[in-house]
């Protein structure tokens, strides 16, 4: 069996060597000092191009999102304009009601649209981490503040699910201590909790999460701020959208004022998440321009895949190497001989 290992010498070339299975490797100019500051120097390399590749997957998920977001704000503000046109027109063809229908069809495709990114305030989230937030009615922080021991469980997704469960002592807890243990008991699925409007505890879950949790949350409480014996069914109150169609009527005169904001607030939408886009462009754009010489990058690669550099510098490189570019590769092929 022939094996071939590839080795850096004094004069920085890299070398390939074959060797029977039989045979024991000789020591490697790798391991003179000479080469094994080439290969820190790869290793440093390859660390500079994993931050890189990092920023760029952190850049390029941003572009995604919002052209994702633009392209549903823009069939979003097209329906609208039939139904506003629809609407001047008095309803000449009797569709009015049916585009209506189809508009809140369409904006119940918001989340999955928009991967996350634009929540139902309409707040651009360059991560797609849009949460959708509610108020559960029992569930009122000056009455928990009051005291009393008592031991709240949380079904977030109902009964078989994943369970969290909150003791709390006989002593009185502030409203902010209150939030804390909450936020940080309830974060371990996935819902989080803050103040809210007159103090009123805050929930919140991801978007993909929502209709999972409005659906199927239950808590089960000892009898003293929540029923006790069994799980009951938590009454939600999610928080209104800047957007609520599944009211609209041709029969309702605010109706089409809504659809007039609803307008003027998408077209804004629209014009920042557009100028999110451009900065982030710009920012790939200025990273490729200042990535250095394909020369060195090339050194560094060939420097890291020493074998000196170990199964740690491979774990590195595999990172930074990570959606690099059909063009970078074609770049650094297309260099001269040395």
């Amino acid at each position: 069996m022939q094996l071939t290992a590839t080795a850096i010498a004094h004069d920085g070339a890299i070398r390939t060597s074959r060797f029977g299975s039989a045979a024991r490797a000789a020591p490697v100019a790798a391991r003179t000092p000479t080469a094994t500051a080439v290969t820190r120097s790869g290793v440093a390399g390859s660390s500079t191009r994993v931050e890189f590749a990092s920023r760029q997957h952190g850049l390029n998920r941003q572009v995604t999102l919002a052209q994702r977001s633009l392209t549903f704000v823009d069939q979003t503000l097209r329906q609208l304009r039939e139904i506003n046109d629809a609407w001047s027109a008095g309803d000449a063809d009797g569709r009015l009601d049916a585009r209506l229908r189809r508009f809140a069809a369409h904006w119940d495709t918001r989340a999955a649209a928009t991967g996350g990114a634009l929540d139902s305030s309409l707040q651009f989230d360059s991560s797609g981490g849009a949460r959708r937030y509610f108020t559960v009615r029992a569930l009122d922080a000056a009455q928990w503040a009051r005291g009393g021991a008592e031991t709240l469980t949380f079904y977030p997704h109902g009964l078989g699910k994943r369970s969290v469960s909150v003791s709390f002592d006989a002593a009185p807890i502030t409203q902010v201590a209150l939030e804390r243990r909450l936020d940080h008991a309830l974060a371990a699925v996935g819902v989080r909790v803050e103040r809210g409007a007159q103090g009123a505890l805050r929930f919140s879950v991801h978007e993909s999460q929502w209709e999972s949790v409005r659906d199927s949350l239950l808590i089960e409480g000892g009898g003293k701020r929540f029923p006790g014996g069994r799980p009951s069914r938590a009454t939600i109150d999610a928080e209104p959208g800047v957007i609520d169609p599944h009211g609209w009527s041709r029969r309702d005169g605010t109706a089409r004022r809504e659809v007039t904001r609803a307008l003027e607030t998408l077209l804004a939408v629209r014009r920042d998440v557009g100028q999110t886009l451009e900065r982030a462009r710009h920012a790939i754009r200025a990273d490729a321009s200042s990535d250095g010489d394909p020369a060195q990058l090339a050194q560094s690669i060939g420097a890291a895949l020493s074998p000196a550099g170990e199964f740690q510098s491979f774990a590195v490189m595999a990172a930074a190497l990570k959606g690099v570019s059909a063009d970078r590769v074609g770049r650094l092929l297309d260099l001269p001989a040395r």
